[in-house]
């Protein structure tokens, strides 16, 4: 999370997929089964993938990046309505061949077919839970995925995009576009303040996810204020579960912060004072 060059390459990059045991989640690469059911939460995903592309020159090339995202999105498809947008960018193929091939299937098609791949023919590696979620996800995955790129597509300020909170590849691009380009932290917290924070913590949950949900909060927190955007199901993909969200974030807020209710996956928190200052961030700069 507070490694965003290292997320780009989540997503664009494909992972092994194999596992070390069957609680090992790495070959999801950060696309959460629960993003993948829901098809919701790739906001974010987006933005890393357009500032990845945006900044490949010294001037954002703004339509570099959307096609990009349309490389990254594209999937297989015939236009049902004339009025549709295309979801087939294969003529995008030589330019981003490594986000989409000849055929059509964008990096996230591409992917979603891998791990179920990897599910059917590896039983053995992955949980039961798992192997349900990945034979609910591919019964509608491509029809919803579908409806979702012609969905990006809409203009900003077309009407009917004003009775529901749509992802954009217009939004995106100026989310892009503000952000920048994609950044690199470390966090480091001495054993004293290690000790201090492990003390505190809801039984069970790790040292390690705290120090990055407290370190996300000192990277991301909008200026002028105590708060910060928290994109709880980003979080849930990085921690490679859903224990955070479902066993200790009520637990933990109630010590180390304060957070209010989710929508769509996101919600603002803040993290107390003293408990920030333990975390010290620092930019890794090429």
């Amino acid at each position: 999370m507070i490694d965003e060059r290292k997320e780009f390459q989540c997503y664009t990059i494909f992972p092994t997929y194999r596992t070390e045991s069957k609680k090992d989640t790495a070959f999801l690469n950060r696309i959460s089964l629960q993003m993948l059911k829901k098809c919701a939460g790739f906001l974010r995903v987006l933005t890393i993938v357009a500032r990845g592309y945006l900044y490949k020159d010294e001037i954002p090339d703004v339509e570099y990046a959307r096609r990009a995202l349309c490389a990254w999105c594209s999937i297989p498809a015939e236009k049902e309505e004339e009025w549709q947008f295309d979801t087939n960018f294969a003529e995008l193929h030589t330019e981003f061949p490594e986000l989409v091939d000849e055929q059509g299937n964008g990096w996230l098609v591409r992917h979603v077919n891998n791990i179920a791949a990897f599910v059917e023919s590896s039983p053995k590696q992955v949980t039961k839970n798992v192997r349900d979620n990945v034979k609910q996800i591919m019964e509608t995955f491509a029809e919803d995925w579908k409806k979702k790129v012609i969905q990006f597509q809409i203009p900003l300020f077309t009407e009917s995009t004003k009775n529901d909170w749509l992802t954009l590849f217009d939004d995106v691009l100026a989310d892009a576009l503000e952000l920048g380009p994609l950044r690199s932290f470390r966090a480091d917290v001495s054993e004293k303040d290690s000790a201090y924070i492990q003390s505190l913590l809801p039984k069970g949950m790790s040292l390690s996810e705290a120090i990055e949900v407290i370190a996300y909060y000192k990277i991301n927190k909008l200026e002028g204020t105590d708060w910060a955007l928290y994109p709880s199901i980003h979080f849930e993909a990085y921690f490679g579960n859903t224990n955070f969200t479902h066993k200790y974030q009520s637990a933990f807020f109630k010590t180390f912060g304060r957070k209010t209710e989710e929508h769509c996956g996101v919600a603002r928190y803040c993290i107390f004072e003293n408990f920030a200052d333990r975390v010290n961030v620092t930019e890794n700069v090429d």
